[in-house]
């Protein structure tokens, strides 16, 4: 089998950057599990749809998109037609700490989001607009001879995400910029003791406590910094995790209630059943989910 770096279509600096354009052939001979990698993955559908696994929940994806694959994920493909484009982007934590050190460039509803949930959907006339910007990162990192590789690399990995922090917030949170102060950072903090705890903490005053701050001080700082509640993210996530394990076939519903820390299995339905309009059952059937304001 090959290793996945050493795919000859794979373009890397130094371990720091790597980009692909996803290649089923090449995933069909050598499959492959990214883990622990933060990653970008550009999706442009035109039709048929891919087929993803992340963290082994299957996931179809007939619209482009942009999925932030976070190094907590598990990231696997299963299906990827030639009608679909797709180019996947890694880079390190070291990478993107250097270019990014005194400002963030998301805004802080939209770190929240992808922790929950990875895939952002855009319009292709977006995902074209970033696609260009991925080619020329390509260029960058295939031009090997270019004493000032790196330098050129930086510039244009920053002006991709610039880029796609520009049109997440004039597409999807309209309300924010992308500068991190110090409440936004708290907030930033609490989104990452969540999805750390989250499945066993279901209380604000866990989290407060942890921040060393006061439970209302918390709720006006994340309501501040993302338009929503500290009780809208718990419940959220709680959502989130509960869905990808009733995906599970070898998990009973009382299995995921001990997991996820409610007293039992009606609990649990109950919870279920106030925040998506079904009950856990009918989801495991297939029945789409009617998600309430949670917050």
């Amino acid at each position: 089998m090959t290793s996945f770096f050493d795919f000859e279509k794979v373009y890397s600096y130094k371990g720091e950057v790597s980009l692909w354009k996803v290649d089923d052939r090449f995933l069909k001979a050598n499959p492959t599990v990214f883990t622990n990698m933060h990653s970008l993955l550009f999706v442009k559908i035109l039709h048929e749809e891919l087929v993803i696994k992340v963290n082994n929940s299957i996931i179809r994806i007939n619209k482009s998109c942009i999925i932030d694959v976070l190094d907590s994920y598990q990231l696997e493909f299963v299906s990827v037609p030639n009608s679909v484009s797709a180019f996947h982007l890694f880079y390190s934590h070291v990478f993107f700490m250097e270019i990014f050190k005194s400002k963030m460039p998301f805004p802080i509803s939209y770190v929240a989001k992808i922790k929950i949930d990875p895939i952002l959907y855009l319009e292709n006339t977006w995902i074209d607009l970033l696609l260009i910007q991925v080619h020329r990162i390509k260029e960058a990192l295939n031009d090997n001879k270019n004493i000032y590789q790196k330098e050129i690399l930086v510039n244009e990995f920053s002006t991709l995400l610039l880029e796609y922090s520009n049109i997440i917030v004039r597409e999807k949170f309209p309300q924010e910029n992308s500068s991190l102060g110090n409440k936004d950072y708290l907030a930033m903090q609490f989104t990452h003791i969540l999805v750390s705890d989250g499945k066993v903490k279901h209380c604000v005053g866990f989290y407060a406590n942890k921040l060393r701050v006061s439970n209302q001080y918390l709720a006006r700082i994340v309501k501040y910094a993302t338009g929503r509640t500290v009780h809208y993210w718990i419940n959220e996530y709680l959502i989130f995790e509960i869905m990808g394990l009733l995906k599970e076939k070898n998990m009973s519903l009382q299995q995921i209630a001990d997991k996820m820390s409610f007293s039992d299995q009606a609990a649990i339905t109950k919870f279920f059943k106030k925040h998506t309009g079904i009950l856990p059952s009918e989801f495991k059937k297939g029945c789409p989910i009617n998600k309430t304001d949670i917050g």
